[in-house]
């Protein structure tokens, strides 16, 4: 199967190596690698750390030159898009190059948005985890649930530390769905179901995690205890 890996920030770079490394399972599998030049990171561009590593390591990939796609198509013929951390919303007339379907890794069980991982340290969560979904055609964040992983909580994890923990969680449940794409058999411990029986989003579920905003890094002493404050500490500190 030929898939192209649609990713930009250091989450997707992470995912993408930890992929890698698991070759030796993954053998059936051609992977490139589709990139913006740049990303955002708050009111900045910085150049995308895929993009850095893939042109780094003369590593085959495709320049996303415009964050609508407009007038992109893939350069090779390609089976599945594999989607992480990218950033940009994929339209329907990209997806119709590949006949096999895309499908989105988000660090998170069920919340939309562009931070999910700031917001379950920031909200102390006691449980957060992994999700590969369906790439849905008009709406972020809202496919059909393929596959899930949980990430117990220890409570002092920092923004950094569960990025990479969520990164490595998120390859291996992506390297499962994919070893076994057409025939995943349900399973209660690990919560993940068959393509074919894939399980819709509830919205009654869902909680918000929008892009970060200065407002969020205000503290008070008088009306947040110092749990909380030391929430929002370690949720923002390294941005």
């Amino acid at each position: 199967m030929r898939i192209l890996y649609f990713g930009s920030c250091e989450y997707s770079l992470r995912v993408y190596q930890q992929i890698q490394a698991k070759r030796n399972s993954f053998t059936k599998f051609n992977i490139d690698v589709a990139t913006p030049k740049y990303s955002k990171k708050q009111e900045r561009y910085e150049i995308a750390k895929l993009h850095h590593y893939a042109f780094g390591n003369n590593l085959p990939f495709s320049l996303i030159t415009t964050p609508t796609l407009k007038g992109w198509i893939p350069e090779n013929t390609y089976d599945l898009a594999l989607v992480v951390s990218f950033g940009y919303f994929i339209p329907r007339r990209v997806l119709d190059y590949f006949p096999r379907g895309a499908i989105n890794l988000h660090p998170s069980l069920l919340p939309k948005g562009a931070s999910p991982i700031e917001y379950a340290i920031k909200d102390m969560v006691p449980k957060t985890g992994v999700s590969v979904i369906n790439i849905h055609d008009q709406k972020m964040d809202a496919g059909s649930i393929l596959h899930q992983m949980e990430y117990e909580m220890k409570g002092d994890e920092t923004y950094n530390v569960l990025r990479e923990d969520l990164a490595d969680l998120g390859a291996h449940c992506l390297v499962e769905t994919l070893n076994d794409y057409d025939n995943f058999q349900v399973s209660h411990e690990s919560i993940f179901v068959s393509k074919k029986n894939a399980a819709e989003q509830d919205e009654e579920k869902v909680t918000m995690a929008p892009k970060i905003k200065r407002d969020l890094c205000k503290v008070s002493p008088v009306t947040m205890t110092a749990n909380e404050i030391y929430a929002i500490h370690r949720a923002i500190r390294n941005r």
